[in-house]
């Protein structure tokens, strides 16, 4: 099979290392090693959120970073993020893009996570 590019994302400023689709179908997300998890439309393609503030203290030297949706699309897991004195993953909802929780207590950064229908 052949694809067909849709569009070039170029909000990131830096390798993009994870990307996940919203189960609803209104969104993209995407995370990148530029500290940042950007969402965008998928019709337009238009930035409706770039977040930075749970990784500005993050380590960067993952491989990957593997955020993901909820699957009822309420919120968004995004991962190796930072909230003193522990490496995290901040649980970010839906249209305000906030951190509302976060999963705590890991030794090093969280690079992966997948909800569970």
């Amino acid at each position: 099979l052949r694809g067909t590019v849709l569009t070039v994302l170029q909000e990131h400023t830096s390798f993009v290392k994870g990307v996940v689709w919203d189960p609803v179908g209104k969104y993209i997300a995407s995370q990148s090693d530029d500290r940042s998890v950007v969402v965008r439309t998928v019709e337009g393609w238009e930035t409706v959120a770039c977040i930075k503030e749970p990784f500005e203290k993050a380590v960067w030297n993952t491989f990957s970073t593997r955020l993901d949706w909820c699957p009822d699309g309420s919120h968004i897991t995004a991962v190796n993020t930072y909230q003193s004195p522990k490496n995290t993953a901040a649980i970010l909802m839906r249209g305000s893009w906030e951190r509302s929780h976060d999963y705590v207590g890991h030794k090093g950064p969280v690079v992966a996570s997948r909800f569970n229908p």
